[in-house]
C-alpha cells in the first residue's frame, strides 16, 4: 500500500503544479491581450495664469498603462487662447510607454478661458478629452501704477 499512496501523492503534486502553470499563463495572456489604456499626467491638468500677449506652456505626459498597443491618430484642441505641440501623428504607444505633449496658452485679453485637448486613439472608440482653463492677467511687458495722478508706460510719466 505504500506504494499506491506514493502515487497518489505524485499524481497530486503534478495535477496541482499544473494547475499553478495554468494560473500563471492565465494572468500573463490576460495581460499581454488587455487593450491598451491611455491615461495622463498631471491630472487634473493645471489653470493656466499669463499676462496678455504672453505665452504660457505646460507639459502633459500621455501614457499607455495597459498591456496592449495605442495608436494616436489625432490630436487636437478646442478653445480661444490654447494650442499644442506633440509628436507627429500617428504614433503608437506600447505598453508603459510615453509621449510629450506641450500645451500652449496665449491669453488676448484679461479674461477666463476653457477648452480641451482632445486625443484620438484606438482601439477606444471614444476619445480621451482634457479639459483647460486659463485666467489672463495684466499686460505683456514692464507696466507701473500711476504716478501723483499721471499714467504711467516702462517707467515713463505721460
Amino acid at each position: 500500500m505504500p506504494k499506491v499512496q506514493n502515487i497518489i501523492n505524485i499524481i497530486i503534486g503534478v495535477i496541482i503544479a499544473i494547475l499553478i502553470l495554468l494560473v500563471i499563463l492565465i494572468i500573463l495572456l490576460t495581460y499581454k491581450y488587455s487593450p491598451g489604456q491611455l491615461s495622463y499626467t498631471p491630472n487634473p491638468f493645471p489653470t493656466f495664469t499669463g499676462n496678455v500677449g504672453t505665452t504660457v506652456t505646460n507639459s502633459l505626459t500621455i501614457s499607455n498603462s495597459g498591456g496592449g498597443t495605442i495608436t494616436i491618430t489625432e490630436i487636437s484642441y478646442t478653445g480661444a487662447g490654447f494650442s499644442a505641440t506633440a509628436p507627429s501623428v500617428p504614433f503608437t504607444l506600447s505598453s508603459q510607454q510615453s509621449a510629450t505633449i506641450a500645451v500652449n496658452f496665449s491669453p488676448l485679453t484679461t479674461s477666463q478661458y476653457s477648452g480641451a485637448l482632445v486625443i484620438v486613439y484606438t482601439p477606444s472608440t471614444q476619445p480621451l478629452q482634457i479639459l483647460l482653463n486659463g485666467i489672463g492677467t495684466g499686460t505683456a511687458g514692464n507696466s507701473y501704477p500711476p504716478r501723483n495722478g499721471y499714467p504711467r508706460l516702462n517707467g515713463n510719466i505721460f
